[in-house]
């Protein structure tokens, strides 16, 4: 029996996967922020369903790590996510790629699995998931352990991947909101790397197929993101497991999930994984992405970090008699209650001065406009419910960005306007790492209100689950 040709040479292939994927999506998965119990009530039906889940060992908090295996064929592929624990959108992807390997009833399926062995390691490190936190419980980046080996999760990665010494292993990863395609201002929705091996970023046979294979996923993704796919920097980390795999042998491609406009929760980009590692896998097993060059990957764009939430052009500053005018650049952090979901952001100045060659998810030409520092209501609240009485477009109107409370919230409250103890000073203002909230006026009248980052234009509604900052 012959394969069909998927990834390389039949156009309609991706955009198939695209209209079936909702059949495979593993629809319980909505949020980025779900834990290490929550993964394995997921994971067994699959083991009803063509998957061998085994324990591969355990974390630094004795959280088991699990491989999935599938498939009987002689070229292996090792993935493996969440290596940083709050990177997880590739753990979603995983699932609905599961899923999609689980038709018993597909002839192509059952013939690829015929030709390839796959290895997924869904949640690399379950108790920075628990915590939503990049690193491991023991404070390592475990992708700067792959020489000194001290987290478990490392020994269990790098003793896995020499026992079965698969062919090509996917180093799955989720990059920041803030990169661009090259110096555009598109957002790099992927991003790709064949981490280089050596100081002189040599190419040999093993890090060519994985050069190869990218062209391949970046033709595929190039019809539903048209220029939002990028390459990352390719300066070789000692360190990193991405370069240590390459260098042992295994062709080695490293996806960041960056973001994709209006997607927090990264469900699009999710999808955009779900396409591409398939296009790898069929792509791999036909040995399609041999047409492909280095040339090819070598001309996907650089990333860059260029974007920003927030971008207010040319707003005017009035200090004494002296004014000027400047760029304000605007990024939101997510703070997270105790690793849980809904999130928290806090919404920082990253940037002032002459911005022209950055860019932002929202911009405003505020060449009109003069910034003016944020106001507290005057009246002391007794507590949140107080406030949630006040009328905020009102309030908004008349400048005020903050209230005092004499009881404070016991945690990050949802609430439009910044939130102050009695005593307390706040630091905010337009200066870099200060809270972003302020106004900016229109002659007399406030035109908008600036509170933790997020803008408010006067006379609009107003966005009453926004988030305001709490200063304790």
């Amino acid at each position: 029996m012959t394969l069909a040709p998927k990834a390389a040479q039949n156009p309609d292939f991706v955009h198939q996967l695209v209209q079936d994927y909702p059949k495979f999506k593993e629809n319980r998965l909505q949020h980025r922020r779900f834990k290490h119990q929550f993964l394995q009530e997921l994971l067994l039906p699959l083991s009803q369903n063509g998957f061998e889940i085994n324990k591969a060992g355990e974390s630094f908090k004795g959280r088991d790590i699990q491989v999935l295996t599938i498939g009987a064929g002689d070229i292996k592929i090792l993935m493996w996510s969440q290596m940083h624990g709050d990177e997880a959108t590739a753990t979603m992807a995983l699932l609905d790629l599961s899923n999609y390997l689980s038709q018993n009833d597909n002839a192509d399926i059952q013939e690829l699995l015929q030709r390839v062995t796959l290895y997924f390691v869904p949640m690399l490190n379950p108790d920075g998931a628990e915590q939503f936190q990049r690193r491991t419980a023991q404070g390592i980046d475990m992708n700067r352990d792959a020489l000194a080996l001290q987290c478990p999760e490392s020994r269990i990665l790098k003793e896995f991947r020499d026992r079965i010494n698969p062919h090509f292993g996917f180093n799955l990863h989720d990059q920041n909101d803030y990169y661009t395609v090259g110096l555009t201002e598109k957002p790099a929705t992927i991003s790709f790397l064949a981490p280089a091996y050596n100081q002189a970023k040599s190419i040999n046979e093993t890090r060519l197929k994985a050069m190869q294979v990218i062209a391949t996923m970046n033709h595929a993704l190039q019809q539903l993101i048209p220029d939002q796919v990028a390459r990352y920097d390719d300066r070789f980390e000692p360190r990193a497991f991405g370069d240590n795999i390459q260098k042992w042998g295994t062709s080695t491609i490293l996806i960041e999930s960056g973001p994709y406009p209006n997607d927090p929760e990264k469900q699009q980009v999710r999808l955009m994984n779900y396409v591409a590692l398939i296009t790898a896998i069929y792509s791999i097993a036909e040995s399609s992405y041999q047409v492909r060059t280095h040339e090819e990957y070598e001309a996907i764009p650089e990333n860059y970090e260029n974007l920003n939430d927030v971008m207010i052009r040319g707003i005017k500053v009035v200090e004494g008699n002296k004014a000027y005018s400047l760029d304000i650049a605007i990024r939101k952090q997510e703070f997270d209650q105790n690793g849980s979901f809904p999130v928290y952001y806090g919404g920082r100045i990253e940037d002032a001065g002459d911005l022209s060659t950055k860019y932002g998810y929202r911009e405003i030409v505020a060449k009109d406009l003069i910034y003016a520092p944020a106001k507290i209501y005057p009246e002391v609240l007794t507590d949140l419910d107080a406030a949630r009485k006040l009328p905020l477009a009102d309030l908004l109107a008349q400048g005020y960005t903050a209230i005092r409370l004499q009881v404070m919230p016991t945690s990050k409250a949802c609430f439009t306007l910044d939130i102050l103890g009695s005593e307390t000073t706040p630091r905010w203002g337009r200066r870099p790492e200060l809270i972003a909230s302020f106004l900016m006026m229109r002659d007399s009248t406030i035109a908008y209100a600036v509170i933790n980052g997020f803008v408010h234009k006067i006379g609009e509604p107003v966005e009453k689950s926004a988030h305001g900052w709490v200063f304790r």
